[in-house]
């Protein structure tokens, strides 16, 4: 009975002190779990340079066996904070290929946020770009968009902006 005891009492350690070894368990760990988590908080105090690593971080670690969905999800937190940091260009770019991608549904709400992050990382260009393909995607969610579109009206653009918006039928 004691030996019993013994080995159940050594395997519980054994398996606490691997979970912990491997990030798991005991917050703070490299387990994709708490680097969201982390990278939630990065994220709501405007450290967007640490939630951008922690997400990397993140995505490596939930590696391909991962929720599509999940993945997906964390993938344009990534690329919000990529824009937060000064990569309009490159976060832009990522975001079409990500919607382009097969098997990725991305709703009409992340193209929204991702619009409204270029917007006020003075992006105005590339998100004209996203808001007008999530228009072509998203026909029953004009109305939101076109919120977005007259926020940017509504501040000083360039002339190629206001070209750009004048082509697509946004000012007549």
């Amino acid at each position: 009975m004691i030996a019993r005891s013994l080995a159940m009492l050594f395997a519980s350690t054994l398996l606490a002190s691997l979970t912990i070894g491997c990030g798991g368990g005991g917050g703070g760990g490299n387990d994709a779990e708490s680097l969201l988590s982390d990278a939630t908080d990065a994220m709501a105090d405007e450290s967007y340079e640490e939630a951008l690593e922690k997400l990397d971080a993140a995505i490596a670690a939930m590696g391909s066996d991962a929720d599509a969905a999940k993945l997906t999800s964390v993938k344009v937190d990534r690329i919000e904070c990529l824009i937060r940091t000064g990569e309009g260009a490159k976060g832009q770019e990522q975001f079409t290929a990500l919607v382009k991608s097969d098997g990725v549904a991305i709703d009409w709400k992340a193209h929204k946020r991702i619009a409204e992050a270029l917007v006020d990382e003075g992006h105005t260009t590339q998100a004209i770009d996203v808001l007008h393909n999530a228009e072509q995607t998203f026909p029953e969610q004009k109305d939101s968009f076109l919120a977005v579109i007259e926020a940017i009206k509504s501040k000083p653009m360039s002339g190629a902006d206001e070209e750009k918006l004048r082509k697509l039928g946004y000012i007549q």
